[in-house]
């Protein structure tokens, strides 16, 4: 971190809660970041080479804006979260957030469970909202989110590239996550596909597909189906 900050100004008014009156504002600065995320017991490195955010504390709510460069790309979060008793120890509350990406370049991902299926071309935009109680065991967090990828091929044994492909996800519960994928002009090895798109609904112990639609260059390929984790 190369710089960061923070503010207090305020009264503390001992006949009352003694925080209702303080602020808090804050700034930092960050460059060459690197995030590790652990996956499947692999320990994966997210490079940030720019971070910078400020934000404020006021009766109980924190509002904070977090801009960065992502793979060539850029990230933009914003999310407010507000505990109403957060300076006396407890993180019970609610939050709302929505991380924004634009102009993500694939080729710059560089993660090794994608080693046999590395992007060579891809550029990627989205967004992912959260909303819901934090704090408690059973808090629950609403998640939707949508990505579109443009231009995207593969470095994999058989050539594969996509010209437009479109994500959505919604998860109201734990439980249970909808997706919908739309995938238009697929070149797999010569043969192309006009488009795929399909529902699926993703459960603790299947998978399942439905509303499936691919249609290769002549005719249209109905199908639906289940997988069993």
């Amino acid at each position: 971190v190369e710089k960061m900050f923070v503010h207090l100004q305020g009264f503390i008014n001992p006949d009352h809660n003694p925080f209702d009156e303080l602020i808090i504002t804050s700034e930092f600065e960050a460059s060459n970041l690197e995030i590790s995320i652990l996956k499947n017991g692999i320990n994966e490195r997210v490079p940030f080479p720019y971070l910078d955010g400020e934000g404020i504390w006021q009766k109980s709510t924190l509002n904070y804006e977090i801009n960065g460069v992502l793979w060539d790309g850029s990230i933009q979060s914003n999310f407010v979260i507000n505990v109403p008793n957060g300076l006396a120890g407890s993180f019970s509350g609610t939050i709302n957030s929505e991380t924004k990406l634009e102009g993500l370049n694939l080729s710059s991902v560089k993660l090794s469970l994608l080693d046999d299926w590395m992007p060579i071309t891809g550029i990627a935009k989205g967004s992912i909202k959260l909303q819901g109680q934090i704090g408690e065991a059973t808090s629950i967090l609403k998640k939707y989110g949508q990505l579109y990828i443009s231009d995207f091929s593969l470095d994999s044994g058989t050539p594969i590239s996509l010209s437009h492909t479109k994500l959505n996800i919604q998860q109201n519960t734990p439980q249970q996550t909808l997706a919908r994928i739309q995938i238009e002009n697929i070149m797999f090895d010569q043969i192309l596909i006009k488009a795929i798109d399909a529902n699926l609904k993703i459960l603790p112990e299947k998978f399942l597909l439905t509303n499936g639609r691919l249609n290769p260059s002549n005719g249209i390929i109905l199908f639906s189906g289940n997988y069993h984790t």
